[in-house]
């Protein structure tokens, strides 16, 4: 991997991202950093951990890609959403098994008075009938744009009718 200078405001990588990758990345303070897009991550506990070091207040955007299988670790993650960014304004989980807990765990944790964007890749309909009740149970001063990968045409009507009144735009 090439040096990230320490002055980068947006990190976009799309390689292979091991645990020890993720370390010595984060062992590098970057206090301008406002996006991180990891694309590729291997193993979910080792490198939400890995990446805990890197998060900071004026981190607004986190997109993460997940090696297709790669199962979510729901305290990893709480973990690593407490101890860093009450600021979110965009957040992406792709490529990774999510369970409803696991969903109801990063909602939980996601700031209401910033959020604007949240998109889970769950693609399994139980899941996603779930976050959608969840995300509607939560008061949010911002959010505008709701994404779930998968079959969003199945979403029961009364869901979809809640999420646009309240002027949400469903992403697919």
């Amino acid at each position: 991997m090439a040096r990230i200078p320490v002055s980068v405001k947006s990190l976009h990588l799309d390689e292979h991202l091991t645990p020890d990758v993720l370390r010595r990345l984060a062992a590098v303070p970057r206090p301008h950093l406002v996006s991180i897009e990891l694309h590729g991550i291997t193993d979910a506990r080792e490198c939400l951990q890995a990446l805990a070091s890197m998060l900071h207040v004026a981190v607004t955007k986190l997109s993460l890609q997940f090696v297709s299988g790669t199962v979510f670790d729901e305290s990893a993650w709480a973990t690593l959403i407490a101890n860093g960014t009450p600021k979110l304004r965009e957040v992406r989980l792709a490529g990774c098994t999510m369970t409803s807990g696991g969903v109801a765990r990063v909602i939980g944790t996601l700031p209401t008075d910033t959020l604007f964007r949240i998109w889970l890749d769950v693609r399994d309909l139980g899941v996603i009938v779930d976050a959608a009740a969840r995300l509607l149970a939560r008061d949010w001063d911002k959010l505008c744009g709701v994404g779930f990968a998968g079959p969003m045409n199945q979403l029961p009507t009364k869901l979809r009718v809640a999420m646009e009144s309240r002027g949400w735009k469903t992403i697919m």
